[in-house]
């Protein structure tokens, strides 16, 4: 060893001498201790930290739950982690991670979400893509501040009426890039009425929405509240079953029937209208319709709305306006805020874009799953049950070994990594604003998470600040009681994700030179 350095010094001395300057090879024997610290440091910490979460589980008050975990080091590809990592969990959200990562490999991450009005004679088309940012009316307050819904829509028809020559006489709404299975059967159908749980349609709006805002009337207490609604509409209405109070607090909410646009609020209803009660409307693509219709014709009289039928064909010139979204920006909003109707649309553009057909709950997930058999395993595959891509299903199945992979496919895709990575929450956004409250992290934590009842998931990366360092991991916890238990797994899983983020802290900077050659360390 002292013979090779003194050796290569001396070339390295002489060819300066020379006036060459040449990068000389790294010794063998080098070589050899460089994969030997890169290997063993990693693996002789794993060790202990796979040790140390089992002691974690052991010694919380949810031992009796059942616990998945995985996590790999991305760089040394050394298994940090694996507690039961083979065995299929619910995956509450973290279902996630699957329809947004599928769409950018299936549609590209250039691709653009169109929806577009074409005028036809006395015939409007609106044709649809599935897109669901259209009218969201966060986006709309997040990007264009002032810009109401109704603002929008008076946008909208203003542009249709200037090239409306002979009037529109019928509106068609084109929705078949979806089926038109609306909610997936599995959901809870006590949820029809939450804001969470919306329909999902081959043409959306306003997040498929109603915003209903309740106001305490100036008669006193008793008297009905006062109540308006965004979109302003007279195609529905709300009645008011609720009362003012100027003491107990608001507990006002909205039911929709089950299959029609009839709203009625109840409960208690305090001070002024602060924030909306988003309620799902029923058939999004024909509430959209009438929408237009209401507006376009005013006292004239409402022209017929109607669903395209299945083999109807339409001659469509340029289209008189036109609303785009970038999927990157659908793919960052769904993963950062949980946003549910994003991932079904994810899910159902990602079966339609591979079989064809109209996108649906069924071909969406049977065209993820070939997407996991593809790059990551047939196996891989078989173990994971997709019955819809939000999460809000309870027959979903997924390993926390398969999430891991999954994260690791995308952090070696130099096209996608980026923009899959950055789709996830850091702490203190998104759902992640409320997490990793008592201390700091020492690396950078982006991650999905998960929950419904019974069940919590933390999914997604940490990476060492300064030099990049990566670890991905995967924590699922089922059949969690109600009550304290919630607090106890989120506690749980905060308690793990710091030992990966001591772990990765304190290894980050070793062996940050390129792996060796040749050396095959599993990763």
């Amino acid at each position: 060893m002292q013979t090779g350095a003194r050796s290569n010094s001396s070339s390295q001395r002489s060819s300066r001498a020379r006036g060459v300057c040449r990068r000389m090879p790294t010794p063998a024997p080098l070589i050899a201790v460089l994969a030997l610290v890169w290997l063993f440091v990693p693996i002789a910490a794993a060790q202990q930290l796979n040790g140390d979460v089992e002691r974690l589980i052991r010694d919380s008050s949810i031992a009796n739950a059942e616990v998945s975990i995985a996590a790999i080091d991305l760089d040394s590809g050394a298994l940090l982690l694996a507690i039961d990592d083979d065995q299929p969990r619910i995956p509450a959200s973290n279902m996630k991670l699957l329809p947004t990562g599928a769409a950018l490999i299936a549609l590209g991450p250039d691709h653009v979400f169109r929806t577009e009005f074409h005028v036809v004679g006395d015939r409007l088309i609106v044709t649809g893509s599935g897109d669901p940012a259209v009218g969201d009316p966060d986006l709309l307050e997040e990007n264009s501040p002032g810009l109401t819904i109704d603002a929008l829509l008076s946008a909208l028809v203003d542009r249709i009426r200037r090239d409306a020559a002979a009037g529109v006489r019928e509106f068609v709404l084109d929705d078949r890039g979806f089926d038109r299975e609306r909610q997936h059967p599995t959901w809870d159908p006590e949820d029809v009425n939450k804001s969470w749980q919306p329909e999902v349609a081959g043409l959306n709006f306003h997040a498929n929405t109603l915003a209903v805002f309740a106001a305490a009337s100036p008669d006193g207490p008793g008297a009905r509240p006062n109540v308006t609604i965004q979109p302003q509409t007279d195609v529905v209405r709300v009645d008011v079953q609720g009362r003012s109070v100027t003491r107990s607090r608001t507990t006002a909410w909205v039911a929709r029937a089950r299959s029609a646009n009839r709203f009625t609020l109840f409960g208690n209803v305090r001070g002024p209208a602060l924030s909306p009660i988003r309620v799902p409307v029923y058939d999004p693509p024909a509430f959209l319709g009438d929408l237009l219709a209401e507006r376009l014709t005013g006292s004239d009289g409402v022209p017929a709305v109607r669903l395209a039928e299945a083999s109807e064909r339409f001659d469509r010139p340029a289209p008189v306006a036109l609303v785009k979204t970038p999927l990157v920006d659908i793919v960052q909003r769904c993963n950062t805020v949980s946003q549910n109707l994003y991932a079904e649309s994810l899910l159902k553009a990602t079966g339609h874009a591979i079989t064809g057909e109209p996108g649906s709950f069924s071909n969406g997930g049977a065209s993820v799953r070939m997407l996991i058999a593809a790059r990551l395993s047939p196996a891989a595959a078989a173990a994971t049950v997709i019955a819809d891509g939000s999460g809000l299903s309870r027959d979903n199945r997924i390993t926390a070994g398969t999430l891991v992979e999954w994260l690791r496919y995308f952090h070696r895709n130099d096209e996608l990594a980026d923009l899959y990575r950055d789709s996830l929450p850091t702490r203190g956004l998104g759902t992640l604003r409320r997490w990793f409250r008592d201390a700091p992290l020492e690396t950078d934590l982006r991650a999905k998470t998960g929950y419904l009842t019974g069940v919590r998931g933390l999914s997604g990366y940490l990476v060492h600040p300064d030099t990049g360092r990566t670890v991905a991991f995967s924590i699922l916890i089922n059949g969690v009681g109600a009550g304290a238990g919630n607090a106890e797994s989120r506690a749980l899983t905060e308690r793990i994700v710091r030992q990966l983020d001591a772990y990765l802290a304190s290894v980050g900077a070793v062996a940050t030179a390129p792996r060796p050659a040749g050396a095959n360390l599993g990763g």
